[in-house]
């Protein structure tokens, strides 16, 4: 703050060859030359009231003052003259912040903190040197920037003496870009590769790191979740029941979460293994003929008999004529149901082997 005056000499003040004197209130506070019109003060944020006397080898003047102003008139000789001059410094600009921070809180957003700084009103933040944006409080979230990218602050306290240094810098990375939860599977199959086993085979989808699968015995029914965690594009879902019907479907996991689940698809287990046939019997039927018969197996679409180790043939019935063979040979027969599934036969176990000799 810079306090003036006039020097002109007034009524009884003719000399001030000793300067002059400043009083705030009843308190002197300074002087200045003989030749000086001006006096300042570097306090900050306090409230003067002035009085200014004019001295010589004679003494001191009266005080007096301007009235309603910083800038004192002349010098008076006269108590009847008396004014004083008020002011008030302004407010020191505060201390840079400290405590700086910055912390990501997702790909595209920064929140700054700092200290709150005595006598600031408000605060101004700045990124990499530019600012971007004020605040009354202690803290500021940054929107809008890039993702996996390196962010640095500084922030300045602000008052009405001005704006102070900025603070020490504080960087920040932004999080990666979120990734989409991935589309539902497509491509789904079943089949059945036992009366126990069903592979389910699905497309690969973009952007998921595994699948889960979910099974029902109902196409409308409830899916349960049978396998997690699959790294690959095919399931095998073992220990099944035979002949039994089994839906399908399949979701694409990753980080963000879990798709749709696909279409469902189906797949029937292959019948269980037939039982090997019993009382099984050879009789010869002549020099060149033996007829092998056994016990009915239920469920089953037919019979193969087995001569010596290799396929003699195969029937609908409970018998088999062999033909065709040599006299007075030994032959030895085996039988095995079966059931066919399309173009599959399911083969059960082998009967136990008998013999007959032809005459």
């Amino acid at each position: 703050m810079s306090l003036t005056w006039d020097k002109t000499p007034s009524v009884g003040v003719t000399d001030v060859s000793n300067g002059f004197k400043i009083y705030n209130g009843p308190s002197h506070i300074g002087t200045a030359a003989s030749t000086a019109t001006s006096w300042s003060t570097t306090s900050a944020n306090t409230t003067y009231n002035f009085k200014v006397t004019a001295t010589n080898l004679g003494g001191e003047s009266l005080q007096s003052a301007a009235p309603n102003t910083v800038s004192t008139g002349s010098p008076k000789s006269s108590s009847n003259d008396e004014r004083t001059a008020s002011a008030t410094t302004q407010a020191a600009a505060p201390a840079a912040p400290t405590g700086v921070s910055a912390s990501a809180n997702s790909s595209s957003q920064i929140t700054v903190s700092w200290g709150a700084v005595t006598g600031a009103t408000s605060y101004i933040i700045y990124r990499g040197g530019t600012q971007v944006g004020t605040s009354t409080g202690t803290s500021y979230v940054n929107t809008g920037l890039s993702a996996s990218t390196t962010y640095s602050y500084t922030v300045a306290a602000v008052n009405a003496g001005g704006t102070s240094a900025q603070s020490s810098a504080a960087s920040a990375t932004t999080q990666a870009a979120a990734i989409p939860v991935p589309a539902a599977p497509t491509g789904v199959s079943a089949s059945a590769y036992s009366s126990s086993q069903i592979t389910v085979s699905w497309s690969s989808v973009t952007g998921a790191t595994s699948y889960k699968i979910y099974r029902s015995t109902s196409s409308s029914g409830t899916y349960s979740e049978v396998a997690t965690g699959q790294t690959g594009t095919s399931y095998d879902n073992t220990g099944l029941s035979a002949s039994t019907t089994y839906y399908y479907k399949v979701a694409a996991v990753n980080a963000s979460g879990t798709s749709a689940q696909s279409s469902a698809a189906s797949a029937t287990t292959q019948p269980a293994q037939p039982a090997a046939p019993t009382g099984v019997k050879a009789e010869p039927c002549g020099s060149t003929q033996i007829t092998v018969s056994w016990n009915a197996v239920a469920g089953v679409t037919g019979y193969k008999v087995t001569r010596s180790g290799n396929s003699a043939g195969s029937t609908s019935n409970t018998y088999y004529a062999d033909t065709g063979l040599k006299s007075k040979t030994t032959y030895s027969y085996s039988v095995t149901a079966y059931i066919k599934v399309g173009n599959l036969d399911i083969n059960g176990a082998q009967s136990s082997v008998v013999s007959a000799t032809t005459p």
